[in-house]
């Protein structure tokens, strides 16, 4: 065989070892990763980088180095190894980088329970997790009446005294919801990056109404002459798609734990400074290793929460994170000891093709939290989600003090 026909086989060789990337530039995942109907069959395995722990000794060490959003070979030998051995199929991966562990998602294929699967997985030395794939639901209720009477959620925040002193310029927030108008009159340039996690099973992004409800309620541009503004309007927001609706233009949606995974890595690699996640679910040990890590960087997270039970009360539950609860405009100030308490009842926010309308559940609530913490950053750059939860108390006529009481001396 001469030398070119040899370098062909290599390339070949290589290539077929190198995932398919989807138009985004992420990995082509398999749908079934992300499938409702999948769910029940899926567990979520974790183990050491195998690069990570690959002494680069010579020349040939190079190729074995993780790039971009790719496994690299040792990993993709492992996880094979793992499948094989314990009957599983494989059925997509990620490198999560934020903690050092490459995440893989498996398929019981066999009638095995899959709880069974799951602590056979987790006994054996090669991992370091294994868990059944979760889901988690956006925080949204239908609304009351679309054509109520013009009203604001802002009067009660005096939003006009707290942008005299900071509009969030600067602030990064991760929105992990579903996608967004990106070219809506309100939220156009307002983003730096986004990214569609779920494209196998929802292709769309500027069509998703629940994420692009929450970003304007986060930062609507403000003083251009049209519609809303929001909270901090000059913060500037990451959209990462994790999450996609079961009907189109439906405004509820669901994700899964790689899914959320997907955007809370990739948000951590993004350096943001305060992360929105607009949904609830149950706990999931995976997702909450990375929301510590977060938390352990002083990102200040914020979360929904419907007041249900615990079992469906994750990640508002996890300590350090910001739960905000929902009550009526019209009830009196409420403070919790664990939770913030927040009007969450006709909120006016941005929907895809430039329109808008009036929106109700926790989701908002805690949009409008999320855009008071990149308010809060500006004035304290090192402010933690606790310390913040705890200087904003009630959402009463006092707010804009409590936060300016913040401002970091110069």
């Amino acid at each position: 065989m001469n030398r070119g026909a040899v370098l062909a086989v290599a390339w070949l060789a290589f290539v077929a070892l190198v995932p398919a990337v989807a138009a985004n530039g992420l990995p082509a995942f398999d749908r079934r990763a992300f499938a409702p109907d999948e769910a029940a069959r899926l567990l979520l395995v974790t183990f050491p980088l195998q690069a990570a722990n690959r002494l680069p000794v010579g020349p040939r060490a190079i190729r074995y180095q993780p790039r971009g959003y790719g496994e690299s070979t040792l990993d993709r030998r492992l996880a094979n190894a793992l499948a094989r051995d314990h009957a599983l199929e494989h059925v997509a991966a990620w490198p999560v980088r934020a903690l050092g562990v490459h995440c893989v998602v498996m398929r019981v294929s066999d009638a095995r329970p899959l709880t069974e699967v799951v602590a056979a997985v987790a006994a054996d030395p090669r991992t370091n997790h294994a868990q059944a794939m979760h889901r988690f639901d956006t925080r949204a209720a239908p609304p009351r009446d679309p054509y109520f009477d013009l009203q604001t959620n802002l009067h009660h925040l005096r939003l006009d005294a707290l942008h005299a002193a900071t509009t969030g310029r600067g602030v990064r927030v991760a929105v992990i919801d579903t996608g967004a108008d990106l070219a809506h009159p309100d939220l156009a340039g307002q983003f730096d990056d986004h990214a569609n996690f779920v494209a196998a099973i929802s292709p769309g992004f500027e069509q998703d109404r629940h994420g692009t409800a929450i970003a304007g309620i986060v930062a609507a541009k403000a003083g251009n002459d049209t519609g809303i503004v929001g909270v901090a309007p000059d913060a500037r927001l990451l959209a990462y798609k994790a999450c996609w609706s079961a009907d189109a233009g439906d405004m509820a949606a669901i994700c899964n734990s790689f899914s959320l995974a997907l955007a809370v890595d990739t948000a951590l690699r993004a350096d943001v400074d305060v992360i929105n996640l607009s949904l609830t679910g149950p706990y999931d040990a995976l997702l909450a290793a990375l929301l510590d890590a977060a938390l352990a960087r002083g990102i200040v997270v914020v979360a929904a929460d419907d007041g249900d039970a615990a079992e469906t009360s994750f990640p508002a539950s996890l300590p350090g994170v910001v739960g905000v609860r929902t009550r009526p405009a019209a009830a009196p100030a409420a403070v919790d000891t664990t939770h913030l308490v927040v009007p969450g009842e006709e909120i006016l926010s941005t929907l895809p093709r430039g329109t808008y309308d009036f929106l109700s559940g926790s989701s908002f609530s805690a949009a409008q939290v999320t855009g008071l913490a990149a308010l809060a950053r500006v004035l304290a750059p090192r402010l933690s989600g606790t310390l913040f939860a705890a200087a904003l108390g009630a959402i009463d006529h006092a707010l804009p003090e409590r936060l300016l009481a913040l401002r970091a001396p110069r």
